[in-house]
């Protein structure tokens, strides 16, 4: 819903589908080339179908949003690059169950 509303509200929204595993490096590697590749392809293009060219989107500020496990690849990814990352990102989590239902071996 979130990314629906954001775009009907003008904003440009890539999502970035990734494998969900432990290994968060590897996600993090995953997510972050697979945003830039689309991103670089969208600034070398621009979007046609919205008549926005290359020049149009060259300067748009960069915000990432993640839940949850994307919460913790963006904080990740930010920790891993140092170009091409976010100005800012939106870090959303929350969990209606105690921890100790809610996180594997939480008590250990």
């Amino acid at each position: 819903y979130l990314k629906e509303l954001l775009a009907k509200e003008g904003f440009l929204v890539i999502s970035v589908p990734y494998n969900v595993t432990f290994d968060h490096a590897n996600a993090v590697n995953q997510v972050y080339e697979r945003f830039n590749s689309c991103l670089d392809y969208v600034l070398s293009t621009g979007l046609p179908d919205a008549n926005l060219t290359p020049d149009d989107l060259v300067n748009l500020p960069i915000y990432s949003v993640g839940h949850s496990n994307g919460a913790l690849l963006q904080v990740l990814t930010g920790s891993y690059f140092c170009e091409k990352i976010p100005k800012a990102n939106v870090i959303i989590s929350f969990n209606n169950r105690p921890a100790t239902e809610a996180v594997p071996y939480f008590e250990q």
